[in-house]
Protein backbone atom coordinates (compact mmCIF):
# COMPACT_ATOMS: atom_id res chain seq x y z
CA UNK A 1 0.00 0.00 0.00
CA UNK A 2 2.89 2.62 0.97
CA UNK A 3 4.50 1.55 -2.28
CA UNK A 4 1.15 2.72 -4.41
CA UNK A 5 0.50 5.81 -2.45
CA UNK A 6 4.19 6.42 -3.26
CA UNK A 7 3.70 5.86 -6.82
CA UNK A 8 0.76 8.18 -6.78
CA UNK A 9 2.69 11.41 -4.89
CA UNK A 10 4.55 11.06 -7.19
CA UNK A 11 2.66 10.87 -10.72
CA UNK A 12 0.36 14.19 -9.55
CA UNK A 13 4.23 15.93 -8.94
CA UNK A 14 5.03 15.35 -12.25
CA UNK A 15 1.48 16.06 -13.40
CA UNK A 16 1.95 19.77 -11.81
CA UNK A 17 4.95 20.91 -12.38
CA UNK A 18 5.34 19.38 -16.04
CA UNK A 19 3.14 21.90 -18.22
CA UNK A 20 5.00 24.33 -15.83
CA UNK A 21 8.45 24.01 -17.65
CA UNK A 22 7.69 26.06 -20.64
CA UNK A 23 8.43 28.88 -17.91
CA UNK A 24 11.41 29.16 -17.25
CA UNK A 25 13.84 31.46 -18.11
CA UNK A 26 17.23 31.37 -20.03
CA UNK A 27 20.25 33.48 -20.40
CA UNK A 28 19.97 36.01 -22.17
CA UNK A 29 22.69 39.42 -23.51
CA UNK A 30 22.61 42.47 -21.34
CA UNK A 31 24.27 45.84 -23.07
CA UNK A 32 25.09 48.57 -21.59
CA UNK A 33 25.71 51.89 -23.59
CA UNK A 34 28.72 53.16 -23.15
CA UNK A 35 29.83 56.52 -22.84
CA UNK A 36 32.70 57.63 -25.33
CA UNK A 37 34.96 60.53 -25.60
CA UNK A 38 36.98 61.15 -29.01
CA UNK A 39 40.62 61.44 -28.69
CA UNK A 40 41.40 64.25 -31.30
CA UNK A 41 38.08 66.47 -29.92
CA UNK A 42 39.06 65.94 -26.13
CA UNK A 43 42.56 65.21 -26.45
CA UNK A 44 43.05 66.12 -22.41
CA UNK A 45 40.72 62.90 -21.26
CA UNK A 46 42.88 60.56 -23.62
CA UNK A 47 46.54 59.29 -23.29
CA UNK A 48 47.05 60.66 -26.77
CA UNK A 49 45.56 62.75 -29.16
CA UNK A 50 44.13 60.45 -32.04
CA UNK A 51 41.06 60.69 -34.36
CA UNK A 52 41.01 57.26 -34.70
CA UNK A 53 40.86 56.75 -30.75
CA UNK A 54 38.23 56.54 -28.16
CA UNK A 55 37.85 56.59 -24.54
CA UNK A 56 35.20 54.59 -23.05
CA UNK A 57 33.65 54.71 -19.70
CA UNK A 58 30.61 53.51 -17.69
CA UNK A 59 27.71 55.84 -16.69
CA UNK A 60 27.09 56.33 -13.24
CA UNK A 61 24.81 53.41 -12.31
CA UNK A 62 25.16 51.77 -15.23
CA UNK A 63 27.99 50.04 -15.18
CA UNK A 64 28.37 46.39 -16.60
CA UNK A 65 28.31 43.37 -14.85
CA UNK A 66 31.00 42.14 -11.94
CA UNK A 67 32.36 38.92 -11.47
CA UNK A 68 31.29 37.89 -15.33
CA UNK A 69 32.94 38.28 -18.18
CA UNK A 70 32.35 41.83 -20.11
CA UNK A 71 32.41 41.92 -23.75
CA UNK A 72 32.97 45.50 -25.17
CA UNK A 73 31.75 45.89 -28.53
CA UNK A 74 31.71 48.21 -31.38
CA UNK A 75 28.80 48.87 -33.63
CA UNK A 76 29.25 50.97 -36.43
CA UNK A 77 26.76 52.12 -38.93
CA UNK A 78 26.65 50.98 -42.37
CA UNK A 79 23.75 52.10 -45.44
CA UNK A 80 21.99 48.49 -44.01
CA UNK A 81 21.97 49.56 -40.32
CA UNK A 82 24.49 48.99 -37.77
CA UNK A 83 26.76 45.84 -37.47
CA UNK A 84 28.80 44.69 -34.14
CA UNK A 85 32.07 43.58 -33.48
CA UNK A 86 34.28 42.80 -30.67
CA UNK A 87 37.46 44.15 -32.63
CA UNK A 88 38.89 39.97 -32.72
CA UNK A 89 37.48 37.26 -35.46
CA UNK A 90 37.62 34.64 -32.24
CA UNK A 91 35.52 36.65 -30.03
CA UNK A 92 33.10 37.63 -33.34
CA UNK A 93 32.41 33.64 -32.96
CA UNK A 94 32.09 33.25 -29.78
CA UNK A 95 29.45 36.34 -29.19
CA UNK A 96 28.07 36.18 -32.85
CA UNK A 97 28.38 32.81 -34.37
CA UNK A 98 29.66 34.80 -37.11
CA UNK A 99 32.94 36.81 -38.14
CA UNK A 100 31.41 40.67 -38.01
CA UNK A 101 35.05 41.75 -37.98
CA UNK A 102 35.04 40.39 -41.33
CA UNK A 103 32.23 41.74 -43.20
CA UNK A 104 33.22 45.51 -41.71
CA UNK A 105 36.86 44.66 -43.22
CA UNK A 106 34.88 43.51 -46.63
CA UNK A 107 32.52 46.49 -46.58
CA UNK A 108 34.03 49.72 -45.23
CA UNK A 109 37.59 48.87 -44.98
CA UNK A 110 37.29 48.83 -41.43
CA UNK A 111 40.50 48.28 -39.43
CA UNK A 112 40.73 47.16 -35.82
CA UNK A 113 43.97 49.10 -34.25
CA UNK A 114 43.31 47.91 -30.33
CA UNK A 115 41.47 47.89 -27.25
CA UNK A 116 43.74 49.37 -24.17
CA UNK A 117 43.72 49.58 -20.73
CA UNK A 118 43.12 53.29 -18.85
CA UNK A 119 46.54 54.12 -19.77
CA UNK A 120 46.57 53.68 -23.59
CA UNK A 121 49.13 51.45 -24.39
CA UNK A 122 48.47 48.19 -22.50
CA UNK A 123 46.71 46.11 -24.89
CA UNK A 124 43.50 45.09 -23.02
CA UNK A 125 41.79 41.60 -23.22
CA UNK A 126 38.21 41.03 -24.76
CA UNK A 127 36.12 39.77 -22.76
CA UNK A 128 37.73 41.05 -19.25
CA UNK A 129 36.75 41.97 -15.86
CA UNK A 130 35.26 45.67 -15.82
CA UNK A 131 38.05 48.29 -14.65
CA UNK A 132 36.24 51.52 -15.21
CA UNK A 133 37.99 53.74 -18.55
CA UNK A 134 39.81 51.53 -21.78
CA UNK A 135 40.20 53.17 -25.00
CA UNK A 136 39.72 51.48 -28.57
CA UNK A 137 41.00 51.88 -31.94
CA UNK A 138 40.29 51.65 -35.41
CA UNK A 139 39.62 53.73 -38.73
CA UNK A 140 37.97 53.41 -41.95
CA UNK A 141 38.58 55.71 -45.03
CA UNK A 142 34.71 57.17 -44.66
CA UNK A 143 33.43 58.86 -40.87
CA UNK A 144 30.91 56.12 -40.23
CA UNK A 145 29.34 56.73 -36.92
CA UNK A 146 30.17 54.50 -34.05
CA UNK A 147 28.65 53.85 -30.64
CA UNK A 148 29.90 51.26 -28.03
CA UNK A 149 28.55 48.97 -25.67
CA UNK A 150 29.50 46.74 -22.80
CA UNK A 151 27.84 43.10 -22.98
CA UNK A 152 27.52 40.51 -20.38
CA UNK A 153 26.03 37.39 -20.15
CA UNK A 154 23.03 37.00 -17.75
CA UNK A 155 19.70 35.94 -16.09
CA UNK A 156 17.61 38.29 -15.19
CA UNK A 157 15.33 36.23 -13.16
CA UNK A 158 18.26 35.39 -10.88
CA UNK A 159 19.82 38.72 -10.19
CA UNK A 160 19.65 40.47 -7.25
CA UNK A 161 18.22 43.89 -7.02
CA UNK A 162 20.65 46.93 -6.78
CA UNK A 163 23.16 44.35 -8.47
CA UNK A 164 26.50 45.65 -9.63
CA UNK A 165 25.72 47.42 -12.69
CA UNK A 166 22.79 49.55 -11.88
CA UNK A 167 19.78 47.48 -13.05
CA UNK A 168 17.61 46.94 -10.71
CA UNK A 169 14.85 44.63 -11.79
CA UNK A 170 11.12 46.39 -12.27
CA UNK A 171 12.42 49.10 -14.04
CA UNK A 172 13.77 50.44 -17.05
CA UNK A 173 16.36 53.05 -16.27
CA UNK A 174 18.77 50.59 -18.59
CA UNK A 175 16.92 50.71 -21.57
CA UNK A 176 16.52 54.65 -20.92
CA UNK A 177 20.34 54.60 -20.58
CA UNK A 178 20.78 53.13 -23.88
CA UNK A 179 18.90 55.12 -25.74
CA UNK A 180 21.01 58.15 -24.80
CA UNK A 181 24.41 56.28 -26.16
CA UNK A 182 25.90 58.84 -28.01
CA UNK A 183 27.50 58.19 -31.08
CA UNK A 184 31.00 59.09 -32.66
CA UNK A 185 32.27 60.11 -36.84
CA UNK A 186 35.73 59.86 -36.89
CA UNK A 187 36.71 61.57 -39.63
CA UNK A 188 36.44 65.25 -40.66
CA UNK A 189 34.22 65.75 -44.42
CA UNK A 190 34.65 67.90 -46.90
CA UNK A 191 32.81 66.93 -50.45
CA UNK A 192 32.98 66.98 -54.02
CA UNK A 193 30.20 68.67 -55.89
CA UNK A 194 28.36 69.93 -59.21
CA UNK A 195 28.91 73.69 -59.73
CA UNK A 196 25.80 73.53 -61.64
CA UNK A 197 23.51 70.91 -60.72
CA UNK A 198 24.94 71.15 -57.22
CA UNK A 199 24.68 67.46 -56.63
CA UNK A 200 27.91 65.53 -55.33
CA UNK A 201 29.97 63.72 -57.51
CA UNK A 202 30.51 60.00 -57.39
CA UNK A 203 33.86 58.71 -58.13
CA UNK A 204 35.40 61.94 -58.05
CA UNK A 205 39.34 61.17 -56.70
CA UNK A 206 40.86 63.47 -53.81
CA UNK A 207 44.77 63.29 -52.84
CA UNK A 208 46.06 64.63 -49.90
CA UNK A 209 49.32 66.42 -50.11
CA UNK A 210 52.06 68.03 -47.16
CA UNK A 211 54.34 70.33 -47.49
CA UNK A 212 57.92 69.09 -46.85
CA UNK A 213 61.29 71.10 -47.35
CA UNK A 214 59.19 73.90 -48.90
CA UNK A 215 57.42 70.80 -51.81
CA UNK A 216 54.11 69.54 -51.90
CA UNK A 217 54.41 65.98 -52.12
CA UNK A 218 51.35 63.00 -51.47
CA UNK A 219 50.88 62.53 -48.09
CA UNK A 220 51.73 58.53 -46.95
CA UNK A 221 51.36 56.41 -43.82
CA UNK A 222 54.96 57.15 -42.83
CA UNK A 223 53.67 60.66 -42.50
CA UNK A 224 50.88 59.91 -39.75
CA UNK A 225 51.67 58.81 -36.34
CA UNK A 226 49.71 55.22 -36.42
CA UNK A 227 50.73 55.00 -39.58
CA UNK A 228 46.86 54.90 -41.41
CA UNK A 229 45.86 56.29 -44.21
CA UNK A 230 44.02 56.03 -47.25
CA UNK A 231 45.19 58.38 -50.26
CA UNK A 232 44.13 59.24 -52.19
CA UNK A 233 40.38 58.95 -51.82
CA UNK A 234 37.31 58.01 -54.35
CA UNK A 235 34.45 59.65 -53.11
CA UNK A 236 30.75 57.42 -53.13
CA UNK A 237 27.34 58.61 -53.59
CA UNK A 238 27.64 61.63 -51.42
CA UNK A 239 31.17 63.12 -52.59
CA UNK A 240 32.31 62.79 -48.85
CA UNK A 241 36.41 62.38 -48.42
CA UNK A 242 38.07 62.82 -45.38
CA UNK A 243 41.66 62.69 -43.71
CA UNK A 244 42.84 62.81 -39.98
CA UNK A 245 46.08 64.38 -40.10
CA UNK A 246 48.24 66.33 -37.56
CA UNK A 247 48.67 69.73 -37.24
CA UNK A 248 50.49 71.22 -40.60
CA UNK A 249 50.65 72.87 -44.48
CA UNK A 250 48.49 70.36 -46.89
CA UNK A 251 46.88 71.01 -50.33
CA UNK A 252 44.34 69.19 -52.17
CA UNK A 253 44.34 67.56 -55.68
CA UNK A 254 41.08 66.25 -57.31
CA UNK A 255 40.29 64.75 -60.05
CA UNK A 256 37.94 66.29 -61.67
CA UNK A 257 39.92 69.61 -60.89
CA UNK A 258 38.71 72.16 -58.60
CA UNK A 259 37.22 75.27 -60.39
CA UNK A 260 38.97 78.59 -59.71
CA UNK A 261 36.79 81.07 -59.63
CA UNK A 262 33.78 80.69 -57.46
CA UNK A 263 31.52 82.85 -59.11
CA UNK A 264 31.18 79.98 -61.49
CA UNK A 265 29.15 78.04 -58.82
CA UNK A 266 25.26 78.10 -59.10
CA UNK A 267 24.54 81.14 -56.34
CA UNK A 268 22.49 78.07 -54.07
CA UNK A 269 25.00 76.13 -53.38
CA UNK A 270 25.58 78.05 -49.63
CA UNK A 271 22.41 75.78 -49.31
CA UNK A 272 24.65 72.77 -48.34
CA UNK A 273 28.18 73.85 -49.09
CA UNK A 274 30.53 75.97 -47.62
CA UNK A 275 34.71 76.64 -47.28
CA UNK A 276 34.63 76.43 -51.13
CA UNK A 277 38.37 74.88 -51.76
CA UNK A 278 39.34 76.54 -55.28
CA UNK A 279 42.25 75.90 -57.34
CA UNK A 280 43.66 79.56 -58.04
CA UNK A 281 46.80 80.66 -56.29
CA UNK A 282 47.59 76.21 -55.27
CA UNK A 283 45.43 77.22 -51.86
CA UNK A 284 47.33 75.98 -48.67
CA UNK A 285 45.36 74.67 -45.82
CA UNK A 286 46.69 74.95 -42.34
CA UNK A 287 45.56 73.51 -39.73
CA UNK A 288 46.45 73.87 -36.22
CA UNK A 289 44.28 72.03 -33.55
CA UNK A 290 41.08 72.11 -35.11
CA UNK A 291 40.07 69.90 -38.38
CA UNK A 292 39.76 72.03 -41.42
CA UNK A 293 36.81 71.08 -43.44
CA UNK A 294 36.70 71.96 -47.64
CA UNK A 295 34.23 71.31 -49.92
CA UNK A 296 35.35 71.40 -53.27
CA UNK A 297 33.13 72.35 -56.45
CA UNK A 298 34.30 71.42 -59.96
CA UNK A 299 33.01 72.49 -63.84
CA UNK A 300 29.46 70.94 -64.25
CA UNK A 301 29.00 67.07 -65.20
CA UNK A 302 24.89 67.54 -65.60
CA UNK A 303 25.15 65.41 -62.51
CA UNK A 304 21.88 63.86 -61.53
CA UNK A 305 22.06 60.53 -59.25
CA UNK A 306 19.49 59.05 -56.95
CA UNK A 307 19.28 59.81 -53.34
CA UNK A 308 20.89 56.90 -51.20
CA UNK A 309 20.67 55.98 -47.62
CA UNK A 310 24.74 56.08 -46.35
CA UNK A 311 24.23 54.85 -42.96
CA UNK A 312 21.97 54.49 -40.41
CA UNK A 313 21.07 53.59 -36.46
CA UNK A 314 17.92 51.86 -36.03
CA UNK A 315 16.76 51.01 -32.25
CA UNK A 316 13.70 50.84 -30.54
CA UNK A 317 12.74 52.26 -26.76
CA UNK A 318 10.78 50.25 -24.24
CA UNK A 319 9.55 53.42 -23.86
CA UNK A 320 7.94 52.76 -27.21
CA UNK A 321 9.74 55.42 -29.50
CA UNK A 322 11.92 54.33 -32.59
CA UNK A 323 14.99 55.81 -33.14
CA UNK A 324 16.19 56.37 -36.62
CA UNK A 325 19.73 58.20 -37.09
CA UNK A 326 22.08 58.46 -40.12
CA UNK A 327 22.88 60.17 -43.71
CA UNK A 328 21.89 60.37 -46.93
CA UNK A 329 23.45 60.47 -50.05
CA UNK A 330 22.15 64.41 -50.74
CA UNK A 331 21.88 67.68 -48.96
CA UNK A 332 18.47 68.60 -47.69
CA UNK A 333 16.90 65.34 -48.66
CA UNK A 334 13.30 64.82 -47.26
CA UNK A 335 12.69 61.74 -44.95
CA UNK A 336 8.63 60.33 -45.44
CA UNK A 337 8.32 57.85 -42.49
CA UNK A 338 5.72 55.50 -43.56
CA UNK A 339 3.42 53.45 -41.55
CA UNK A 340 0.92 50.41 -42.79
CA UNK A 341 -1.34 47.95 -41.45
CA UNK A 342 0.49 44.86 -40.99
CA UNK A 343 -1.53 42.37 -42.34
CA UNK A 344 -2.12 43.80 -45.70
CA UNK A 345 0.84 45.92 -46.08
CA UNK A 346 -1.57 48.55 -46.87
CA UNK A 347 -0.50 52.30 -45.96
CA UNK A 348 -2.08 54.10 -42.71
CA UNK A 349 -0.08 57.14 -41.95
CA UNK A 350 3.17 59.00 -42.81
CA UNK A 351 5.59 61.63 -40.93
CA UNK A 352 7.71 63.98 -42.79
CA UNK A 353 11.26 64.88 -41.75
CA UNK A 354 14.05 66.45 -43.75
CA UNK A 355 17.96 66.09 -43.41
CA UNK A 356 20.11 68.78 -42.70
CA UNK A 357 23.04 70.16 -45.17
CA UNK A 358 24.89 67.63 -44.33
CA UNK A 359 22.85 64.79 -45.10
CA UNK A 360 22.11 63.89 -41.47
CA UNK A 361 19.18 63.30 -40.05
CA UNK A 362 17.61 61.81 -36.55
CA UNK A 363 14.07 60.58 -36.52
CA UNK A 364 12.05 59.64 -33.58
CA UNK A 365 8.32 58.17 -34.10
CA UNK A 366 5.74 57.43 -31.09
CA UNK A 367 4.93 54.01 -31.48
CA UNK A 368 2.12 54.27 -28.70
CA UNK A 369 -0.51 56.14 -31.00
CA UNK A 370 -0.41 53.50 -33.35
CA UNK A 371 -3.53 51.61 -34.39
CA UNK A 372 -3.87 47.92 -32.59
CA UNK A 373 -7.18 46.76 -33.40
CA UNK A 374 -7.93 43.17 -34.24
CA UNK A 375 -7.69 43.70 -37.91
CA UNK A 376 -5.67 47.02 -38.19
CA UNK A 377 -2.37 47.02 -36.31
CA UNK A 378 -0.45 49.49 -37.45
CA UNK A 379 3.93 49.58 -37.72
CA UNK A 380 6.29 51.57 -38.69
CA UNK A 381 7.68 50.06 -42.50
CA UNK A 382 10.00 52.13 -44.59
CA UNK A 383 11.71 55.48 -45.02
CA UNK A 384 10.92 57.45 -48.57
CA UNK A 385 13.89 59.39 -49.21
CA UNK A 386 12.95 61.87 -51.80
CA UNK A 387 16.20 64.12 -53.25
CA UNK A 388 16.00 67.87 -53.41
CA UNK A 389 16.78 70.53 -56.23
CA UNK A 390 19.14 72.93 -54.55
CA UNK A 391 18.54 75.49 -57.40
CA UNK A 392 14.98 75.99 -56.53
CA UNK A 393 13.71 78.64 -54.08
CA UNK A 394 13.12 77.45 -50.35
CA UNK A 395 10.63 79.31 -48.23
CA UNK A 396 11.83 79.16 -44.60
CA UNK A 397 9.59 79.87 -41.37
CA UNK A 398 11.21 80.76 -37.79
CA UNK A 399 14.84 79.31 -39.50
CA UNK A 400 13.46 76.34 -40.40
CA UNK A 401 13.40 74.82 -44.33
CA UNK A 402 9.54 74.66 -44.53
CA UNK A 403 9.22 73.55 -48.75
CA UNK A 404 11.68 72.80 -51.02
CA UNK A 405 10.05 72.05 -54.52
CA UNK A 406 12.03 69.43 -56.62
CA UNK A 407 12.71 69.63 -60.81
CA UNK A 408 13.13 65.80 -60.52
CA UNK A 409 11.59 63.55 -57.67
CA UNK A 410 14.63 60.44 -57.42
CA UNK A 411 13.32 58.92 -54.76
CA UNK A 412 14.82 55.51 -52.85
CA UNK A 413 12.87 53.52 -50.71
CA UNK A 414 14.35 51.63 -47.33
CA UNK A 415 12.62 49.04 -45.70
CA UNK A 416 12.29 48.29 -41.87
CA UNK A 417 11.19 45.59 -39.77
CA UNK A 418 9.45 46.42 -36.38
CA UNK A 419 11.35 45.82 -32.91
CA UNK A 420 8.75 45.07 -30.72
CA UNK A 421 9.55 45.14 -27.04
CA UNK A 422 7.49 42.43 -25.64
CA UNK A 423 6.40 39.76 -27.44
CA UNK A 424 3.73 37.30 -26.19
CA UNK A 425 1.29 35.04 -29.19
CA UNK A 426 1.72 31.66 -30.60
CA UNK A 427 4.36 30.24 -32.90
CA UNK A 428 3.19 29.68 -36.24
CA UNK A 429 4.33 28.54 -39.84
CA UNK A 430 4.23 30.23 -42.98
CA UNK A 431 1.45 28.34 -43.33
CA UNK A 432 -0.37 29.56 -39.94
CA UNK A 433 -0.22 26.00 -38.59
CA UNK A 434 0.65 26.19 -34.96
CA UNK A 435 4.05 24.89 -33.50
CA UNK A 436 3.67 22.96 -30.62
CA UNK A 437 6.96 22.85 -28.53
CA UNK A 438 8.35 24.81 -30.58
CA UNK A 439 12.35 26.13 -29.50
CA UNK A 440 12.05 30.00 -29.90
CA UNK A 441 14.84 31.88 -30.38
CA UNK A 442 15.79 35.70 -30.88
CA UNK A 443 18.58 36.33 -33.12
CA UNK A 444 20.11 39.74 -33.49
CA UNK A 445 20.13 41.10 -37.25
CA UNK A 446 23.58 40.83 -37.23
CA UNK A 447 24.68 37.73 -35.20
CA UNK A 448 23.13 33.74 -35.84
CA UNK A 449 23.66 33.33 -32.10
CA UNK A 450 20.72 33.23 -29.92
CA UNK A 451 20.34 36.65 -27.94
CA UNK A 452 17.49 34.64 -25.98
CA UNK A 453 15.32 31.49 -26.01
CA UNK A 454 12.22 29.99 -24.72
CA UNK A 455 10.26 27.31 -25.16
CA UNK A 456 6.70 27.15 -26.65
CA UNK A 457 4.18 25.36 -24.45
CA UNK A 458 2.31 22.06 -26.49
CA UNK A 459 -0.01 24.99 -27.81
CA UNK A 460 2.87 26.82 -29.38
CA UNK A 461 2.10 29.58 -26.54
CA UNK A 462 5.24 31.81 -25.50
CA UNK A 463 6.70 34.99 -23.75
CA UNK A 464 9.77 37.23 -24.25
CA UNK A 465 9.37 40.13 -21.56
CA UNK A 466 11.62 42.81 -22.24
CA UNK A 467 15.01 41.60 -20.55
CA UNK A 468 15.04 39.18 -23.54
CA UNK A 469 14.68 41.36 -25.88
CA UNK A 470 17.11 43.47 -27.71
CA UNK A 471 16.64 47.18 -28.98
CA UNK A 472 18.35 46.59 -31.97
CA UNK A 473 16.60 44.76 -35.43
CA UNK A 474 16.06 41.24 -34.86
CA UNK A 475 13.86 38.17 -36.45
CA UNK A 476 12.12 35.52 -34.39
CA UNK A 477 13.57 31.68 -35.53
CA UNK A 478 11.24 28.16 -34.80
CA UNK A 479 12.62 25.36 -34.56
CA UNK A 480 10.12 22.46 -34.52
CA UNK A 481 10.63 18.83 -32.82
CA UNK A 482 12.09 17.39 -36.17
CA UNK A 483 15.00 20.11 -36.09
CA UNK A 484 13.30 22.51 -39.38
CA UNK A 485 14.22 25.72 -38.71
CA UNK A 486 11.33 28.95 -39.45
CA UNK A 487 12.90 32.37 -39.92
CA UNK A 488 10.18 34.48 -39.08
CA UNK A 489 10.01 38.12 -39.36
CA UNK A 490 8.48 40.80 -36.39
CA UNK A 491 6.07 41.92 -38.51
CA UNK A 492 5.02 38.23 -39.49
CA UNK A 493 4.65 37.66 -35.91
CA UNK A 494 2.61 40.38 -35.48
CA UNK A 495 0.08 39.86 -38.17
CA UNK A 496 -0.28 36.00 -37.03
CA UNK A 497 -1.02 36.89 -33.33
CA UNK A 498 -2.75 40.37 -33.82
CA UNK A 499 -6.27 39.60 -32.93
CA UNK A 500 -4.73 37.99 -29.65
CA UNK A 501 -2.44 41.03 -29.31
CA UNK A 502 -5.80 43.50 -29.56
CA UNK A 503 -7.96 41.58 -27.39
CA UNK A 504 -5.47 41.07 -24.79
CA UNK A 505 -5.06 45.23 -24.75
CA UNK A 506 -0.67 44.38 -25.09
CA UNK A 507 1.43 47.29 -26.69
CA UNK A 508 3.82 45.07 -28.34
CA UNK A 509 6.06 48.45 -28.93
CA UNK A 510 6.54 49.23 -25.11
CA UNK A 511 8.66 46.97 -22.98
CA UNK A 512 6.96 44.81 -20.12
CA UNK A 513 8.97 42.73 -17.58
CA UNK A 514 8.98 39.47 -16.32
CA UNK A 515 7.22 40.74 -13.37
CA UNK A 516 4.66 42.40 -15.34
CA UNK A 517 6.08 45.90 -15.07
CA UNK A 518 5.44 48.24 -18.09
CA UNK A 519 7.65 50.74 -19.20
CA UNK A 520 6.78 54.34 -18.63
CA UNK A 521 6.16 56.22 -22.07
CA UNK A 522 7.59 58.92 -23.14
CA UNK A 523 7.23 61.99 -25.94
CA UNK A 524 9.81 61.94 -28.79
CA UNK A 525 11.97 64.86 -28.83
CA UNK A 526 12.08 67.11 -31.49
CA UNK A 527 13.68 66.12 -34.23
CA UNK A 528 16.08 68.07 -36.15
CA UNK A 529 14.56 69.60 -38.94
CA UNK A 530 11.09 68.50 -38.30
CA UNK A 531 8.49 69.80 -41.03
CA UNK A 532 5.00 68.48 -40.88
CA UNK A 533 2.97 65.21 -39.73
CA UNK A 534 0.48 64.23 -42.52
CA UNK A 535 -1.90 61.07 -41.51
CA UNK A 536 -4.03 59.29 -44.02
CA UNK A 537 -7.74 58.71 -43.47
CA UNK A 538 -7.78 55.36 -41.96
CA UNK A 539 -8.15 52.31 -44.46
CA UNK A 540 -10.27 49.38 -43.55
CA UNK A 541 -8.87 46.34 -43.79
CA UNK A 542 -11.65 43.71 -43.48
CA UNK A 543 -10.82 41.91 -46.98
CA UNK A 544 -9.86 38.05 -47.04
CA UNK A 545 -6.05 37.49 -46.78
CA UNK A 546 -3.51 37.01 -44.78
CA UNK A 547 -5.57 38.83 -41.61
CA UNK A 548 -8.59 36.76 -42.04
CA UNK A 549 -6.29 33.10 -41.84
CA UNK A 550 -4.55 34.70 -38.89
CA UNK A 551 -8.23 35.47 -37.37
CA UNK A 552 -9.11 31.88 -37.49
CA UNK A 553 -6.24 30.65 -36.10
CA UNK A 554 -6.23 33.09 -33.58
CA UNK A 555 -9.38 31.63 -31.68
CA UNK A 556 -7.44 29.01 -30.19
CA UNK A 557 -4.66 31.52 -28.69
CA UNK A 558 -7.59 33.07 -26.43
CA UNK A 559 -8.10 29.47 -24.87
CA UNK A 560 -5.00 29.39 -23.17
CA UNK A 561 -5.80 31.76 -20.41
CA UNK A 562 -8.71 29.58 -19.41
CA UNK A 563 -6.05 26.86 -19.53
CA UNK A 564 -3.80 28.43 -16.85
CA UNK A 565 -6.58 29.04 -14.44
CA UNK A 566 -7.63 25.62 -14.55
CA UNK A 567 -4.08 24.85 -14.07
CA UNK A 568 -3.52 26.67 -11.34
CA UNK A 569 -6.94 24.90 -10.06
CA UNK A 570 -5.54 21.61 -10.37
CA UNK A 571 -2.32 22.74 -9.06
CA UNK A 572 -4.29 23.94 -5.46
CA UNK A 573 -6.59 20.72 -5.46
CA UNK A 574 -3.17 18.35 -6.41
CA UNK A 575 -1.48 20.00 -2.98
CA UNK A 576 -4.54 19.27 -0.91
CA UNK A 577 -4.66 15.25 -2.17
CA UNK A 578 -0.83 15.70 -0.93
CA UNK A 579 -1.46 16.37 2.05
CA UNK A 580 -4.62 14.62 2.41
CA UNK A 581 -2.33 11.49 1.63
CA UNK A 582 0.62 12.37 3.42
CA UNK A 583 -2.04 12.53 6.44
CA UNK A 584 -3.11 8.82 5.96
CA UNK A 585 0.16 7.77 5.90
CA UNK A 586 1.04 8.62 8.98
CA UNK A 587 -2.58 7.21 10.77
CA UNK A 588 -1.75 4.40 8.94
CA UNK A 589 2.00 3.72 10.21
CA UNK A 590 0.92 4.40 13.63
CA UNK A 591 -1.96 1.77 13.57
CA UNK A 592 0.22 -0.76 12.20
CA UNK A 593 3.30 -0.12 13.90
CA UNK A 594 1.77 0.79 16.96
CA UNK A 595 3.37 0.56 20.50
CA UNK A 596 4.20 -2.96 22.17
CA UNK A 597 1.87 -4.49 24.39
CA UNK A 598 3.30 -4.85 27.94
CA UNK A 599 2.52 -7.97 30.32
Amino acid sequence: MKKIMFFVATFLLVCIFTPFAHAQSAQTERWVCLESEHCWKDPNSCSVSDGHRARLTAKSGFEPLTGTPTYIVECVSTATSQICTTGSEAQDMVVYKQSNIATLQTDLQYVFEGLFESNGSTPASNPTEWGGAYEWKDSTPEGHDRRWYAMNYWDPTTAPIGAAGGQQQGTFDFETAEKDCAKIAWDPYGRVFDAGTLEPVRGSKVTLQIKKGGTFVDMTALDLPGGNIQNPQTVKEDGAFSFVVPDGEYRLLSNPVPLVDANIIDPNYAKAYSDIYLVQNEELIEQQGEIVHRDIAVATLNTNNPVKMMEYFYRSTPQGLIIIDGQVSHPLTKLNAKMNFVSTGLPSSVLKFQSDAFGRFNIEIDQNSFKKDPKNMEIFSELELVKVDLRQPITKKNGIVKSVSAAQRDNSIVKFEPIPQYLEGVAYDAGGKVIPNAAVGVYLQFSNKAYSQKTADNNGFFKFSSEYLPSFPYEIRYTTADGKVINTKPSVFLAQNQKYIAEQQINPFVGKDAKNNIAPTLSPKKNTPSITKETSDTIDTTGAGAGAKVTQKDTKITELTNKIFIQAIFLILALVILIGVSVWLVIHFKKTHGPPSTM
